[in-house]
């Protein structure tokens, strides 16, 4: 009898044990959601990413509107065509110019393949970003399809948002709307709804002021691979695993209006090893840029042009989460 009670006391205990243990992994990952995954405003806000007017978020007393640029039709205005002109590599029209250039170098197993996108653009609302089905947090989808809702132009994947967890989470803005402003350890960029582009390290990296000054996209990937003078970095503030060879996906900042796209293949004998973080940095460098950040790479490296892959990705039947695009500006 007394072996009974003593059994029913310890069965007790134990039971106690292991409803703390679940409630204490319960309370973890309710704080784990609200801090690294919620976003700052419902994802049922998400405005139609044809349109960059959208406003902030509703804690922001930013008015969310968009500077006109008239002036980048005049300054590129030899960059522009009357008409629209398409061609395999290119496109060209009163709003856009992209010329696209294939570039390999090396031979045998140390061959590296890339391509760079030149983008001229008269109007802000050319550049955008689109979520993967058209949601915040909506699973993932081909850059082909998403290139084809959207009706982009020239388009590229971006920074796989949502698996931007504890050091990778930071201000999350797109087409002009904050989704997140949680803290980073990660660099970051940020486009501006002037023009500008701003890479920064996280220490130096203020979200209310950048939003307050007007914000319309921000990617939290990297590293930023450019110092403040244009020169390519030789340290970069990133994880081992990003230093190693890699397939890559990039974007470039020469001034407002004016950006690159560069994607490096990878994983791939005898056609392209992939790209190493200072050799990225260096062709920004070589190209002119002021600024370049380095967005996820890997099997998510993909650009497309009117839909079509340009590229050949290591895994070509991969789906992203996010892309970043080109396209004519609407009203």
């Amino acid at each position: 009898m007394h072996d009974t009670t003593r059994l029913r006391r310890w069965v007790h205990i134990l039971l106690l044990l292991f409803l703390d243990v679940v409630l204490a992994t319960v309370l973890v990952l309710i704080v784990f959601f609200i801090v690294y995954e919620m976003p700052s405003t419902s994802p049922n806000n998400l405005t139609n990413t044809k349109s960059i007017t959208s406003g902030l978020s509703p804690s922001s007393s930013h008015s969310g509107e968009i500077t006109h640029s008239s002036d980048w039709r005049s300054k590129f205005a030899t960059h522009f065509t009357s008409k629209i002109v398409s061609t395999a590599n290119s496109y060209s029209s009163p709003n856009l110019s992209i010329k696209i250039s294939k570039h390999t170098i090396g031979n045998g197993s140390n061959t590296l393949t890339y391509y760079i996108a030149d983008i001229y653009m008269a109007d802000i609302k050319s550049f955008q970003t689109h979520f993967a089905n058209n949601t915040y947090d909506g699973g993932n989808q081909s850059l082909a399809e998403m290139s084809s809702e959207v009706g982009a132009i020239l388009a590229m994947n971006g920074d796989s948002y949502s698996l931007n967890l504890s050091h990778l989470n930071g201000l999350l803005v797109r087409n002009g709307t904050v989704y997140r402003t949680n803290f980073t350890n990660a660099d970051i960029c940020v486009l501006y709804k002037d023009g500008t582009m701003v890479t920064s390290s996280p220490s130096s990296f203020n979200p209310q002021q950048a939003i307050k000054k007007g914000v319309l996209q921000t990617w939290v990937f990297g590293p930023k691979l450019l110092d403040e003078n244009g020169r390519a970095l030789k340290e970069f503030n990133t994880w081992d695993y990003i230093r190693k060879n890699h397939p890559r996906s990039a974007i470039g900042y020469f001034e407002p209006g004016h950006y690159s796209f560069v994607v490096a293949d990878g994983r791939q004998d005898n056609y392209s090893r992939g790209m190493l973080l200072p050799e990225l940095a260096a062709v920004f460098e070589d190209l002119g840029c002021v600024a370049a950040y380095n967005l996820d790479g890997g099997n998510t490296t993909f650009m497309t042009l009117h839909s079509a892959v340009v590229n050949h990705p290591s895994k070509p039947s991969k789906k992203i989460m996010d892309s970043v695009y080109i396209a004519e500006p609407t009203n």
